[in-house]
């Protein structure tokens, strides 16, 4: 094989890659929801509460 057809292979190759490796990437908007923070629970009082 000539030189061309070497480099042409190897820039193929490095298209296919790129493009496998940003096509199963998922974009960050529907990546799904953020985390959500829950308030800290109420501290013991040690009282029984009805």
């Amino acid at each position: 094989m000539g030189d061309r057809q070497v480099l042409i292979a190897i820039l193929l190759t490095m298209a296919l890659v790129i493009g496998l490796a940003f096509s199963t990437r998922t974009p960050e908007s529907t990546a799904g929801p953020q985390l959500l923070w829950r308030d800290p629970p109420p501290s013991k009082s040690g009282t029984l509460q009805i």
